[in-house]
C-alpha cells in the first residue's frame, strides 16, 4: 500500500480505503520486522480501535 499523503487522502475521498483497512495493512507489515526489535510499544488493535472509533463519524474536511 502506497503510503503517500497524497494518495491517502484521495483513497479517503474516494472511498476506497478506510482508517481501520489502513491500520491493519501497517499492522500487517510491522509484523514482518517483529524480530528485529524496532518497536518499543506496538500497539495492539485494542488499544488502537478507541481512535478508529474517533473517526468513525468525522469527515475528510474535518
Amino acid at each position: 500500500m502506497n503510503l503517500n499523503i497524497n494518495y491517502l487522502l484521495n483513497a479517503y475521498k474516494e472511498k476506497a480505503l478506510t482508517p481501520a483497512q489502513l491500520i491493519e495493512n501497517i499492522l500487517q507489515r510491522c509484523q514482518q520486522f517483529d524480530d528485529h526489535n524496532i518497536w518499543i510499544h506496538l500497539l495492539e488493535r485494542e488499544e488502537l480501535q478507541p481512535y478508529l472509533d474517533n473517526l468513525q463519524d468525522k469527515k475528510i474536511e474535518d
